[in-house]
């Protein structure tokens, strides 16, 4: 994440750090698509928090991620598989499924790229490319 892209937002600027409520960290995790704990050690290296809010921090999304961890320990796991389409677009993104089927349809890659890619057949690119259309209409 460059330096001046975080020190632009709003929320850095007002302040010397995020001190006090926690959804301004999360807000800017949110907005550069990076974890919370990215966006604090961030700031640490930028000299916009210190180093003992840090490490506090660190504790307590540790402790939240365990916890997550345990909970989802405790829920049934469903057996079965994830289907070759949706796995595809889970695992690699809609952004990048797009940008691959965008140079397919360009004739910039050829159908065996795209198969690679994306990590599936070529007789699955139908049911992805619906799934993108309702993601998109969604």
């Amino acid at each position: 994440m460059p330096k001046r892209w975080l020190l632009a937002e709003g929320i850095v600027r007002r302040q010397s750090g995020p001190r006090g409520p926690d959804d301004a960290i999360a807000l800017l995790a949110q907005r550069n698509r990076v974890s919370r704990e990215v966006i604090m050690r961030r700031l640490l290296v930028l000299g916009r928090t210190t180093e003992t809010f840090y490490r506090r921090k660190r504790r307590e999304l540790r402790a939240e991620f365990q916890a997550q961890q345990e909970e989802a320990l405790q829920k049934p796991q469903h057996r079965g598989f994830a289907p070759p389409d949706r796995l595809a677009v889970s695992t690699a993104g809609p952004f990048f499924v797009r940008l691959v089927l965008n140079s397919y349809h360009q004739e910039k890659i050829t159908s065996n790229a795209l198969s690679s890619f994306l990590e599936v057949r070529l007789k699955h690119i139908p049911k992805i490319e619906r799934s993108l259309q309702r993601r998109a209409s969604a």
